[in-house]
């Protein structure tokens, strides 16, 4: 009897357990979809108010193509900087147009940056004279190594008012090159002639950008910018080893690495 007893509760504490364990899972698995569905709920939320933010904004200061200028300070990194000694300062500008009232925009820009430059004495040949003998006048000849960036870019600009942060997504081309001139001075006229490109050089630019714009009155802002640029390998001239010959050409050695750089802007916007 006893021994019944015994076996009679310990199935019936199997079967307990067994209940618990099934309620315990069911309970953990429903507070798990309570949980998601929660975390569901906010997001969703979330996604509300921040269009309605936007869309208020847009509503209330009107979106517009713009364009931007200013001068720019690059700052090498990398191989770059250990190739390149120097800051090469510029300018650069952008346009750039919302799709619809969005805070979405697309555009195009374009820098400029020195990378050296210097000038040389040399005797420029003019004419001949009647005798026949050669008549050369005192030039200038001129050296300048630059790089050109041309860029497409996405931008994100939530905001529309007086303060205006913003985004960029960069894709574009450098070209690193090193052309010369000859300049003559006739009676206070200069005149460059013989424009010649030594050098020339191509490559891809990629990176991202971050920016803040402040709105000085109806259509003008201030604008700060900060790049962060990642190139494939390029040469350039090193200007260092700049020589012009007797014969008023330049012969040099030319370095490689790859661009990478951080960009320091600041200028002025103008929407329209």
């Amino acid at each position: 009897m006893v021994l019944t007893d015994y076996r009679t509760m310990k199935t019936s504490s199997r079967r307990y357990l067994c209940r618990v364990g099934i309620i315990i899972g069911f309970t953990s698995w429903n507070q798990c979809f309570n949980d998601m569905k929660r975390i569901l709920q906010l997001t969703i939320a979330f996604l509300i108010v921040t269009f309605t933010i936007t869309n208020a904004e847009a509503q209330r200061n009107r979106r517009s193509a713009s364009i931007s200028f200013g001068g720019q300070i690059l700052q090498p990194l990398g191989d770059f900087a250990n190739q390149y000694d120097g800051y090469p300062a510029g300018l650069g500008g952008t346009l750039s147009i919302p799709l619809w009232r969005s805070p979405i925009e697309v555009g195009a820009g374009f820098a400029w940056n020195s990378m050296g430059s210097q000038n040389e004495d040399v005797s420029v040949f003019v004419t001949t004279d009647k005798d026949g003998d050669d008549i050369y006048e005192s030039g200038t000849m001129r050296i300048r190594s630059s790089i050109n960036r041309y860029q497409t870019f996405a931008r994100f600009r939530p905001f529309a008012g007086r303060i205006q942060p913003y985004a960029d997504a960069i894709a574009g081309v450098d070209v690193f090159k090193t052309t010369n001139d000859i300049t003559i001075d006739n009676d206070g006229y200069s005149e460059a002639t013989n424009s010649q490109r030594n050098h020339q050089d191509v490559t891809y630019a990629l990176g991202w950008a971050a920016g803040l714009r402040v709105r000085l009155a109806p259509n003008i802002l201030v604008e700060g910018r900060f790049e962060n640029l990642s190139s494939g390998k390029v040469t350039y001239v090193d200007q260092s080893s700049i020589v012009v010959t007797d014969d008023d050409n330049i012969s040099f050695e030319t370095k490689e690495s790859k661009a990478n750089r951080y960009v320091y802007q600041i200028g002025l916007a103008i929407s329209f």
